[in-house]
């Protein structure tokens, strides 16, 4: 039995299939299930471009390019907006970036983004893989970015977030704490 397996194993015992809303079972196409907000744009590359020197996207939020090649750590919640750079790193070692965009400001939002992080049991690393933070450059309020994959919104749709987070999670190249 692989860790990959059994950590697949032990995410979908601790999600309540009995809730409503979108429900992810990871087959490769089940990210689409999670709603219209999901897709997976072109593939960037991975290449490490040496920091502080800035990566150019095709992609707005990108979900793979040019990163820095030192991940944003500890895992968890950054008020502060971190570079794309740093957190595209990030997913490419299976993790989950949670993102919003409030120039007004959006408290709530940001909470209950965290409120899913916090949520989320512990993986086979014994960490949870998510980051939250702002991005003042993509086009909607809030966004999940996967390897290859997005959800985007202009609201907290804590279901979809959830059924994306379950499809993509640890599903990358690199799958490191």
């Amino acid at each position: 039995m692989s860790a990959r397996w059994l950590a697949s194993l032990l995410l979908l015992a601790a999600c309540d299939s009995s809730r409503s809303g979108p429900y992810c079972d990871g087959g490769a196409d089940c990210p689409f299930s999670c709603g219209s907000g999901v897709d997976s744009p072109p593939f960037e590359g991975a290449q490490h471009i040496t920091e502080p020197n800035v990566g150019h996207y095709m992609n707005n939020p990108p979900a793979s390019g040019v990163h820095w090649p030192m991940w944003q750590e500890p895992w968890g919640d950054y008020p502060m907006e971190l570079p794309r750079e740093r957190w595209v790193h990030n997913i490419e070692h299976g993790g989950v970036v949670l993102l919003y965009n409030c120039p007004s400001g959006c408290e709530d939002i940001h909470q209950q983004l965290v409120a899913i992080r916090n949520g989320r049991p512990a993986d086979q690393w014994n960490a949870v893989r998510i980051l939250v933070t702002p991005d003042s450059v993509m086009p909607h309020k809030v966004a999940a970015v996967a390897w290859n994959w997005r959800w985007q919104g202009d609201s907290v749709d804590a279901n979809a977030i959830e059924c994306f987070i379950q499809a993509r999670y640890d599903r990358a190249p690199e799958s490191l704490p």
